[in-house]
């Protein structure tokens, strides 16, 4: 804050002495630092002093100008030292004006190298300097935003680093063969895959943009740079008659502007060869946040489950291939109901989800089961427990989507839209839907999978 004003252009402050103009040790005196550390709220007079008045006002207007700290980032060895006798420190000086205080801290942990400890001794050890010459400033800032935030020790990967280069260079070359067949593009009303690409770019800014304000830049990656090329391969894979115009514009423009933070140069470069195409001028670094409408959740939701359902289907017919040999309809049992006992453990799951931010441990829910009075025997209690064990190795994939118990639109009526998804890439031709009956194990939004 006001360290350059001693410091007399010299990074470690040089010799004061031989410089009579500059502002000198014996002159900071304690009225000096209780003049520019005093209560902002209230007026406070000049001191006595051998330092200038405007100098005065100058140091304590720069002061003002950064204070109180809204975040110091440090090392998580560093808590129970430094940055908690940072907090004592700011509470002895501005014991009466605690908004002086810092207002947060981050710590994170170490940082290993390919998952180990880095040591000179055993040559397990980079620098800076050396990585940005082995793998470029963006790709090291990509990994390094991808080895993880908090206080785990964090893993560069050299790995990572080095494939990091090539998807860059892939999208490169993608934004530029868009650029050149911008005007063959389709145009027109959107259809169902242009609005649910266009619900999941939306979806992804939302979800970076809370992720960059929190640091998680971890999760940014996974948002803004995995997350939007998943979206943009699903899209052009399934589309039919191509991928819209107004969309490819948008995906290029979304992807250079929240993927800067992480790899500017690159950003920079997309951002400037497609300003024409994109509409728009300037540099990626001055560019505004997308400003999009909020995700659509009905429409998130269907997409979610077609993509699951999809899965779900090609990993069973891996796995049955002999049972689906000369099949040629997929045959999808839907049911709008779970049974009372499944309803019972979900809700239970969802409440301690709520309240605690985690699932009720085994002892606690079998406790909750038998308080119930729903589960009459052994054979009722296992098959309880074996439900809810799927449930947690669910949640622990798909996190709280794994505890819905309502499906948000009309899932036969899905299926029946989707047919070219479902069956792309599978021997069958046709699919035909199912109502569940009573001893059936479809789930609603998970329907059971088999062949005709």
């Amino acid at each position: 804050t006001i360290a350059h004003f001693f410091q007399g252009g010299s990074l470690d402050g040089g010799n004061p002495g031989e410089d009579t103009s500059r502002i000198q040790p014996e002159d900071l005196t304690d009225d000096v630092f209780n003049f520019i550390f005093a209560d902002p709220k209230k007026p406070v007079g000049i001191p006595e002093s051998k330092i200038p008045k405007g100098t005065l006002e100058k140091m304590r207007k720069e002061f003002l100008y950064w204070y109180p700290m809204d975040l110091r980032v440090s090392g998580k060895d560093l808590i129970q030292n430094h940055l908690t006798m940072s907090l004592y420190n700011h509470a002895a000086i501005w014991s009466k004006n605690p908004e002086m205080w810092p207002r947060s801290f981050y710590t994170n942990g170490h940082v290993q190298l390919d998952n180990q400890k880095m040591s000179k001794s055993t040559g397990n050890f980079l620098t800076l300097e050396d990585a940005v010459e082995m793998f470029g400033s963006d790709a090291c800032r990509f990994a390094l935003a991808e080895a993880g935030d908090g206080l785990e020790d964090s893993n560069f990967s050299k790995d990572t680093a080095d494939k990091t280069i090539l998807k860059l260079t892939t999208l490169d070359e993608w934004v530029d063969e868009q650029i050149a067949a911008i005007e063959s593009l389709r145009e027109g009303e959107f259809n169902i895959f242009d609005k649910t690409f266009d619900n999941e770019m939306n979806t992804i800014v939302g979800e970076a943009c809370k992720a960059y304000k929190e640091m998680r830049f971890r999760d940014a990656v996974v948002n803004v740079f995995h997350g939007m090329l998943t979206a943009r391969d699903w899209y052009r894979e399934y589309v039919v008659g191509g991928m819209h115009r107004d969309l490819v514009k948008k995906f290029i423009k979304v992807i250079s502007v929240t993927l800067a933070p992480i790899c500017p140069h690159f950003c920079e470069n997309i951002y400037a060869k497609a300003s024409k195409v994109i509409g728009v001028s300037g540099m990626v670094v001055d560019a505004k946040w997308p400003d999009l409408p909020k995700t659509d959740k009905v429409l998130s939701a269907q997409t979610d489950y077609i993509r699951t359902l999809s899965s779900s289907i090609r990993s069973t017919l891996s796995k049955q291939k002999k049972k689906a040999e000369g099949k040629t309809t997929l045959k999808l049992t839907i049911s709008k109901d779970l049974p009372v006992w499944k309803t019972f453990i979900l809700k239970t799951f969802k409440e301690s989800h709520d309240a605690k931010g985690e699932l009720l441990d085994n002892k606690s829910l079998s406790t909750k089961m038998k308080e119930s009075g729903l589960f009459k025997n052994k054979k009722m209690m296992k098959n309880a427990m074996s439900y809810a064990a799927m449930l947690q190795a669910d949640f622990r994939t798909r996190g709280i989507k794994a505890l819905q118990t309502e499906v948000l639109f009309d899932e036969a009526q899905l299926v029946k839209d989707s047919t070219n998804i479902l069956i792309k890439g599978t021997p069958f031709q046709t699919v035909e839907v199912a109502e569940a009956g009573e001893n059936d194990r479809a789930e609603p939004g998970k329907p059971t999978i088999s062949y005709l």
